[in-house]
């Protein structure tokens, strides 16, 4: 059994309430059988779209680290054939009409 001084009476004793283990532990009331499922449902709920959100971003993740790399490779190519193509430039001057 446990003491829980609560403030001064009225006649300036202290008031004391006690709980005991048994008050506890007793049967919970239908209102908040109700509430503790309504909770317990939600909670699943939030869990359960919680891993899809995880489950989209990562597919969105691996979208977007594909775009990059599509992205990059496209870039890269088209570098390369800029490159190419002034280099045939020096290569071939007649193209530029200068006659050697």
């Amino acid at each position: 059994m446990e003491e829980i001084p609560e403030g001064a009476g009225p006649g300036g004793e202290a008031v004391v309430q006690r709980i005991d283990d048994e008050d506890l532990e007793g049967p919970v009331d239908n209102g908040q059988n109700k509430v503790i499922e309504d909770l317990v449902a939600s909670v699943q709920h939030l869990q359960g779209e919680l891993v899809t959100q995880k489950a989209l971003v990562a597919k969105q993740v691996a979208d977007t680290s594909k775009l990059h790399v599509a992205s990059f490779v496209q870039k890269t190519h088209l570098r390369d054939a800029e490159k190419k193509a002034t280099m045939d430039l020096y290569q071939k001057p007649y193209h530029q009409g200068i006659k050697r």
